[in-house]
């Protein structure tokens, strides 16, 4: 616990909560909670120290730190008349504190500058704003504030929109795109499953964690609701339309009248005009070559790739996460 919030690396803002002292004899409040880098010396070298979970308590007068806490995250301590040794589970020392009065004292060299993720800074409107943002999948800052008054728990401060002035690096990486393409004037659906939209995106040029370099989105044109599928492969397509339908059918209780997509050879094959046939699902295609026919899907995949491209440019994560970081964008849209 620490009274500092400058001292943290990472910082978010929690529910007020009430913190007990060693004598039950007065109580005082947590605020916050994140890590701190720290460096201390060890033997006449400097070791750098990530504390997790620690608690940012303003009323307190001296940081403290819990040799429960330490005992559970696996390392040993050994205390003796001067001095108490804190060692990691492989038995090298990671700090040592020196006596002074009836504590055992370490003292912190140096308290490391942010220089990770900065999700920090809650405190302020922008921080409070970029934390939301990068939660809720890198969404815009006007659906962010948009958010602010249909759920419970977002906290923005009261200053109408727009409000922020910073920038979102993961952002810029993420969401360069062409000018936009023209509304066809289509019409929607007036029930659910009355019509699906449909296409595949890739091959991406990193396999996933679990093999994927495709995946495919279908997405119900009355809800707007989107269902993911990671792909091996795009034969794989007609396997995941049957666990799709099943799964749809049954949920909603309504049928698939209409089935929409592009005239990629996956969706066009005899064996998939076969299904559809046998299921009286109407098949239609878009033009060659004329992707704004099939404007739902495409917007959707689009918008779901800048997700991923800005989550994973923010964070620094290696390519080979994209599949989890659709099924998430997906999630979140959802």
């Amino acid at each position: 616990m620490t009274p500092h919030r400058v001292a943290f690396d990472m910082y978010e803002v929690i529910p007020t909560c009430n913190v007990h002292m060693g004598d039950d004899s007065s109580i005082v409040e947590a605020i916050g909670m994140g890590f701190i880098l720290v460096e201390v010396m060890v033997k006449g070298q400097i070791k750098r120290i990530k504390i997790k979970d620690v608690l940012h308590v303003p009323k307190l007068h001296v940081n403290l730190l819990s040799m429960n806490k330490i005992l559970s995250s696996g390392c040993k301590v050994q205390f003796n008349m001067n001095q108490c040794i804190v060692k990691a589970f492989d038995g090298k020392v990671i700090i040592i504190a020196l006596r002074k009065g009836n504590l055992y004292q370490v003292t912190f060299t140096k308290v490391c500058e942010m220089h990770v993720a900065n999700v920090a800074q809650t405190s302020t409107i922008d921080g409070a704003l970029e934390l939301w943002h990068r939660r809720l999948s890198h969404l815009n800052v006007k659906g962010v504030h948009a958010l602010q008054n249909m759920v419970s728990g977002m906290n923005l401060g009261n200053m109408p929109f727009p409000t922020s002035s910073f920038v979102c690096e993961g952002c810029i990486e993420g969401k360069q795109h062409r000018k936009p393409f023209p509304s066809d004037g289509g019409m929607r659906a007036t029930k659910p499953l009355k019509i699906v939209h449909s296409d595949v995106c890739g091959p991406m040029r990193t396999a996933s964690l679990g093999g994927a370099r495709y995946f495919v989105t279908y997405i119900d044109d009355f809800s707007r609701k989107e269902w993911v599928y990671l792909l091996k492969s795009k034969g794989e397509c007609l396997e995941k339309f049957k666990e799709f339908k099943a799964l749809v059918e049954t949920q909603s209780e309504h049928k698939i009248k209409v089935f929409r997509s592009d005239n990629g050879r996956e969706y066009i094959s005899k064996g998939f005009k076969r299904f559809l046939k046998a299921h009286d699902i109407e098949k239609q295609t878009s033009t060659p070559y004329r992707p704004q026919q099939n404007g739902v899907v495409e917007r959707a995949n689009r918008t779901l790739v800048e997700m991923v491209r800005s989550m994973l440019h923010a964070q620094n994560l290696k390519k080979s996460l994209w599949a989890e970081a659709v099924v998430n964008a997906a999630y979140t849209r959802n």
